[in-house]
């Protein structure tokens, strides 16, 4: 019965469980501090199966002997451990009764060995007192047990009475390396310390009997062999001493036997030398009766090639191969500071003179692991045919406690990655040195596995770890179909809704075989379709339709094949027709532990279950292939084109207007599967949509553009995309405006396929489009005078010691405003204004009460001169702005609105009138506006400032009008009319900046002022007007706008300026948007005033009808009043003292389009220069009265104009820039 199953089996191969079980590991534990593990062995004898442990610092019952150390054998089902009595006796004593040898700390156990029934046991700091028992030697010495470890015999094969020192074999410590031939015939047994430690190897015949001393007649010749008749006496074989240069390089540290001559004796041996070849290690190879072989060099001084030895067939072809340790082995080249890590290498023995030349290395994992310090053949535990070995590495594992690596062998040789790797986390021991010792390649439980035992000196510990027999399975699955293809056209199977589907057959095959497995064995057994696209299949079995995936419980029997056939279909409408459909068979035993617990796991039983052999695969695979237009071979190699066509070559940032691309795509090639269209879109650009060009092939969006995807736009453009044809499509966007984009938009498109193009034609497969960025602006500045007119009576104005602010002059606020009609934005920009603060003589003309008041984000440089006289303040930050309700924007964009700027002066407006009243005047009468005339002319500014709106059409018409009326005289309704004889002394000042100004001279005549400056050499004139308007004003685009006056003025100048690195004395703008207050009085009393932006006063040198006169003038006046002034450092050409009774009034409207009337009626005296006259004149006229038109008489005179304008952000003297590349507009 088949079902459902949609999860993988646990069956996939892992090296952390194989057929070494850990779950039935026997731990055997000798006392503490015993070294219980420093040396293992598997013995079996007779049907007997031990496992043998040294414990070289173990206590026994020697009399007289302390810590000489024990062998013991112990039961591999259970932690039962006996001692093996090699000696029973204590100390010897010769037969004068002295003590001849000493057995204490002998370490007896270091070296336990067996084979074929034989044990040999060593202790290498045995030590015999030679030479007439003055000396210690610590020659070591062997035993030999025979007959189920009954019978015994000592071999010390250094104990001489002539051979003694360290310079002969006194020091020779023999049995610190061991080995017994397979057949156990033979004894190696290594000296390392024999002629000043080059070392030595004794080949003994296990069978033996040697005297406690050699007979007298028995002499050892150095530099030769020595050899007894087999007959007579059993042989002893030994190396000779070798060159000075072999001093020190332990020879026989490490023994092995095997057959390494290829003659079937495996009666020869390997012995390590862990200290020669300059260090780096060497291994020599003798026969049984020490014939040099070969000999092996190691690679890298220090790491202590030749430390362990092991030998197996790891390649199966029959011949032993030698397995070498170098724990202190360090890869130089790795940058973690990892060292002895350790190493092995795997010499195989091949046919020939060099038999030993092919390597396999293999290294370990963790620094300070000592991977290599013990070796051991496992024979063939897995039954596959080939060797297999343990290596050991002490010190590694995760919490440095040691692991065993299991490497197979194969045809190959050993295999790259260990097949098991075990830990004591595996066994549930917490035990360390794991893997000190090693012993294998003998079957002591008897399922014709060999078994390992493992030595963990440390924790006085060793496990016996069994081996499970290994089931080998024969699996297959294969698609019925002829050429290994399907067309998707034919359909020849049916659904349950009727729908016609592509199918075929689908054949899986099972067989098991096995070393010592059951006859029968339940398997799980799971098949998957499109094992390539689980989360998309396009494949299902036609019995269960919509699954792709099911499991079964199959009862197999042993070398019988059971097979299985399924029909299966293929989804229709799939997309991805390119990847092949590949169906897997997947198994595994039935009733895994894998997944279990190690204490639920922990088996004592003798028989074990059997495990799959994971070097095997566990997965069967076939695969099926879409049949495509691709040829004989079926394979596709499209040739694919990208062509983009922009809408626009250079894009203009705030149009509004969208960025259309135009993709033709063509494949030139074979057919394109999943053909995609993919385009990186630039930040500051909106995807839309897509727009079909063509009908023929269908474009789909896979994906718009987001930040999951790096904004990238993905279309499929055809599954296939075939042969000679074309898609073409437009790609909509719409660009804005970002902070920070860059100044022009980078596209990055590609076409992509899923069968890979040849790389002669991917080239056009990519386009990187570039469109550049620019910008238009029409940048506006405007500026307002609030009130509009300001009429200035400086009778009103007499106080010596000005405190208030109301004590200085009428107050102004100039409000200035700045736009960008666009159709871009300007992300930044500056404002400069420049404004008359100062006469040329240094007096006050506009008086900057505070600092300009500011909304939004726009900041205005600090004036310093704000309030200088720290006058009273009649109000305290009230705010302009919100009074007049002027708004903001937080950019100058591109929809007509910006920036607005409120500033307050003392004296702008575009009409004033002056009335000066002599104190001697007789006939002196005034009086003032009564409520009548005031409300009329308030009707009149009204409608004045209504027409001006409507007026403003851009033609120049409403600055005409302007020009004309800022050349007339206005009184205002709190001014006084005098009646009767004024003294007037009129005059204006205008023009160049006060620095250019100290030697300049004024000449007043005919009621116009003209400078000369002495700095430029030429005359400077500038001319006023009322408001400001900037027009068209771009990036990188200079305006200069002219205005005119009727009178030429002379004035110095104050300034406001943001963010250019210059001070003025004015108010400051900074870029951005927002509104800016000022305000100030028009200044007059001679004080110095300093304004900013819009402060404009008469500056007139009066004090209530007073001024001050030089004393040549004081000498030729009448009067203490008189018309001569200085005005800027200038002098006046003439003098004059008048009497006089004025009467004038000059006024406009709409109506007359601006033209002034004037009435006048004067009476008058004149002394000029020595000369009286005197008459009487009446008049009226249209015109402004500062250009003497009055009939009767022909005079010049210095005229002062009580008026300025502050409707404007640079006329008057002003100079207003707004740049945003510091583009300047100057009026």
């Amino acid at each position: 019965m088949w079902c459902l199953c949609l999860f993988v089996l646990v069956c996939v191969a892992s090296v952390s469980a194989y057929n070494v079980d850990t779950q039935s590991a026997v731990r055997h534990t000798g006392k503490q501090g015993s070294m219980f593990g420093f040396s293992v062995a598997e013995h079996k004898e007779r049907g007997a199966s031990w496992v043998l442990v040294g414990a070289p610092g173990a206590q026994t019952n020697q009399p007289g002997v302390k810590f000489g150390g024990a062998v013991y054998m112990c039961d591999i089902n259970r932690d039962d451990c006996r001692p093996v009595p090699f000696d029973r006796n204590g100390n010897l004593n010769n037969s004068d009764g002295t003590q001849i040898d000493k057995k204490s700390y002998q370490w007896f156990g270091a070296t336990v060995r067996s084979s074929n029934g034989v044990v040999l046991a060593c202790a290498p700091r045995y030590v015999y007192y030679a030479k007439k028992l003055d000396r210690r030697d610590p020659v070591g010495t062997c035993y030999v047990a025979r007959d189920q470890l009954s019978s015994f015999s000592e071999f010390s094969p250094c104990r001489t009475q002539s051979n003694w020192g360290y310079h002969r074999q006194g020091s020779c410590q023999a049995g610190l390396g061991a080995d017994i031939s397979r057949d156990g015939r033979r004894l190696f047994i290594g000296a390392v310390g024999s002629y000043y430690w080059q070392g030595q190897l004794h080949s003994i015949d296990s069978v033996a009997r040697l005297p406690f001393l050699p007979p007298r007649y028995t002499i050892y010749h150095e530099g030769q062999l020595f050899s007894q008749n087999t007959h007579s006496r059993p042989e002893v074989i030994s190396t000779n001493q070798s060159e000075p240069i072999e001093d020190d390089s332990y020879l026989g540290y490490s023994v092995t036997a095997g057959d390494f001559s290829g003659n079937g004796g495996q009666n020869d041996v390997a012995l390590g030398m862990p200290r020669g070849a300059e260090l780096k290690g060497k291994i020599v190879l003798y026969t049984w009766n020490a014939i040099n072989l070969e000999n092996i060099t190691g690679e890298q001084m220090g790491s202590y090639f030749g430390y362990s030895l092991a030998t197996a067939d790891m390649n199966g072809d029959k011949l032993d191969d030698l397995v070498i340790g170098a724990p202190l082995y360090t890869d130089l080249s790795n940058n973690e500071g990892a060292y002895e890590t350790g190493k092995i290498y795997v010499v195989y023995q091949e046919q020939g003179t060099h038999k030993f030349r092919s390597v396999h290395e293999r290294e370990g994992f963790k620094s300070k692991s000592r991977f290599g310090l013990a070796l051991c053949s496992l024979a063939d535990i897995n039954k596959d045919g080939y060797g297999d070995v343990a290596v050991g590495a002490p010190y590694d594992g995760p919490n440095e406690r040691g692991i065993v690596y299991i490497f197979h062998g194969s045809a190959n040789g050993i295999r790259e990655k260990p097949s098991q790797i075990i830990t004591t986390e595996d066994i549930g021991y917490p035990i360390t040195t794991f893997g000190f010792s090693l012993a294998g390649g003998v079957d002591l439980d008897g399922n014709e596995y060999p078994d390992v035992v493992v030595g963990a000196y440390e924790s006085d510990t060793s496990v016996f770890l069994k081996a499970r027999p290994v089931v080998k399975m024969k699996a297959s699955i294969s698609f019925q179909a002829e050429q290994k293809q399907i067309v998707l056209e034919e359909r020849n199977c049916t659904l349950k809704d009727y729908t016609k589907v592509a199918c075929m057959s689908l054949h899986a095959c099972l067989q098991y075989d096995g070393f010592g497995v059951d006859e029968n064995l339940n398997f799980e057994v799971q098949v998957v379709l499109d094992s390539k696209k689980t989360k998309s299949p396009r494949m299902f079995f036609l019995s269960e339709e919509g699954r792709f995936a099911k499991n079964q419980t199959l009862m197999l029997t042993k070398e019988e094949q059971k097979c299985i056939t399924m029909l299966v279909y293929i989804e229709p409408n799939i997309r991805d027709k390119l990847t092949s459909l590949e169906a897997e068979l997947r198994y595994g035993l039935y009733g895994s532990d894998s997944t279990q617990s190690v204490s639920s796991q922990r088996r004592y039983y003798r028989s074990l279950t059997p495990v799959l052999d994971l070097n095997e695969p566990l997965v069967r695979k076939d695969s099926i292939s879409i049949q495509k237009n691709c040829g004989k071979d079926n394979i596709c190699i499209p040739d694919l084109r990208l062509i983009v066509v922009p809408s626009v070559k250079r894009y203009l940032l705030g149009s509004g207007e969208r960025l259309v691309i135009e993709v033709i795509a063509q494949n030139e090639g074979e057919d394109a599967f999943e053909s995609t269209f993919e385009m990186q879109v630039p930040a500051g650009v909106n995807y839309i949509n897509i727009e079909r060009v063509d009908q023929e092939i269908p474009v789909h969006i896979i994906s718009a553009p987001s930040f999951l995807n790096n904004n990238t736009l993905i279309c499929d453009i055809g599954n296939p995309l075939p042969k000679e044809k074309v898609v073409n499509f437009k790609v909509l966007l719409q660009p804005f405006h970002r902070e920070g984009i860059k100044p022009r938009y980078e596209f990055l498109m590609s076409l992509n396929s899923t069968n890979a193009e040849s790389n002669r034609t991917r080239s056009d497969n990519i386009h990187h489009l570039t469109i550049p960025i620019f910008v238009e602006t029409d940048l506006i500045l405007q500026g307002s005078s609030h009130p509009s007119e300001v009429h200035y009576n400086t009778t009103l104005y007499t106080s010596e010691n000005i405190q208030q602010e109301s004590e200085i002059g009428p107050q102004v606020v100039h409000i200035y405003s700045i736009r960008n009609k666009g159709p871009s934005d300007i992300v930044e920009a500056e404002a400069h204004f420049l404004w008359p603060s100062r006469t040329l003589a240094g007096d006050n003309l506009l008086y900057l009460l505070e600092q300009p008041e500011t909304s939004g984000p726009i900041k205005c440089d600090f004036v310093k001169e704000a309030n200088a006289l720290l006058l009273k303040l009649d109000r305290k930050k009230k705010s302009y702005l919100e009074s007049s309700g002027v708004g903001f924007q937080s950019r100058l964009s591109s929809s007509g609105s910006g920036i607005t700027i409120e500033e307050s002066s003392s004296s702008s407006g575009s009409r004033s009138g002056v009335t000066y009243s002599h104190k001697e005047s007789s006939h002196s009468s005034g009086r003032v506006f009564t409520a009548e005339e005031r409300k009329k002319f308030e009707e009149a500014e009204r409608r004045r400032e209504e027409e001006e709106a409507r007026a403003e059409t851009g033609d120049g018409s409403l600055r005409h009008s302007k020009r004309v009326k800022e050349a007339q005289f206005r009184f205002q309704g709190n001014g006084e009319i005098g009646a009767g004889n004024a003294n007037w002394d009129k005059g204006t000042n205008s023009g160049g900046r006060s620095s250019s100004r100290t030697n300049s001279r004024e000449k007043i005549e005919g009621g116009t002022g003209g400078v000369e400056d002495t700095n430029s050499g030429r005359g400077t004139k500038i001319i006023e007007r009322g408001r400001v308007e900037v027009s068209g004003a771009r990036p990188g685009q200079k305006k200069e706008f002219e205005t005119k006056l009727e009178e030429d003025y002379f004035k110095s100048y104050g300034s406001s300026q943001s963010q250019s690195g210059r001070r003025y004395g004015g108010a400051n703008v900074e870029p951005g948007v927002g509104v800016s207050v000022n305000r100030g009085r028009y200044g007059g009393n001679d004080r110095r005033v300093e304004t900013s932006q819009g402060r404009q006063g008469s500056n007139v040198e009066t004090s209530g009808g007073r001024r001050t006169q030089s004393e040549s003038e004081r000498r030729n006046q009448e009067s203490h009043y008189g018309g001569g002034r200085q005005i800027g450092g200038g002098t006046v050409n003439h003098t004059y003292n008048r009497q006089d009774h004025t009467s004038t009034n000059t006024t406009w409207s709409s109506e007359t389009g601006g033209k002034p009337v004037t009435h006048t009626a004067t009476s008058w005296i004149i002394d000029e220069d020595g000369i009286v006259r005197n008459g009487s004149t009446s008049n009226v006229y249209e015109g402004d009265a500062n250009y003497g038109r009055s009939s009767g008489y022909d005079t010049s005179r210095s005229s002062q104009r009580g008026s300025a304008t502050t409707q404007n952000a640079g006329g008057s003297g002003y100079d207003a820039r707004v740049s945003t590349q510091d583009t300047r507009g100057y009026e």
